[in-house]
């Protein structure tokens, strides 16, 4: 959401958040933590930019629709375990495990249902107050 909202605004949130959280809770090295916080951002960007350029969805979203959000959210799942285990694996990090990169679309699937499924509610409550 922040990506398709803000762009790249949204892509440096993600990064900065993703860096602060890991630099604060991790001993590793700021260049490693760096690494991670940016796939965090990386991969919704290039599932956008993706849907943008095939022009499924345009930059004013007023084209968007349910299933485009479901599609692009499962893309970016995706994106985000296959970018963030690749570069666990350039940073020697992967151990070869598919349930690595599994796990990773399963949590971002799941999240972006409980984010999505929230926002739904509170957007029902938000139009049934104004009529």
């Amino acid at each position: 959401m922040a990506v398709l909202l803000f762009e790249k605004t949204g892509v440096i949130g993600l990064f900065l958040g993703a860096f602060l959280l890991t630099s604060g809770n991790s001993a590793e090295p700021w260049m490693y933590n760096a690494g991670l916080a940016l796939t965090s951002g990386l991969a919704p960007f290039l599932v956008v930019q993706i849907y943008r350029r095939l022009g499924l969805i345009t930059r004013d979203l007023s084209n968007l629709r349910a299933s485009d959000i479901c599609s692009l959210s499962l893309a970016s799942a995706l994106s985000n375990a296959l970018i963030l285990n690749g570069y666990l694996a350039l940073a020697g990090r992967f151990d070869g495990n598919p349930v690595q990169i599994l796990t990773v679309f399963v949590g971002d699937t799941l999240g972006i249902v409980v984010i999505l499924g929230l926002l739904s509610i509170a957007l029902s409550f938000s139009l049934a107050r104004r009529r």
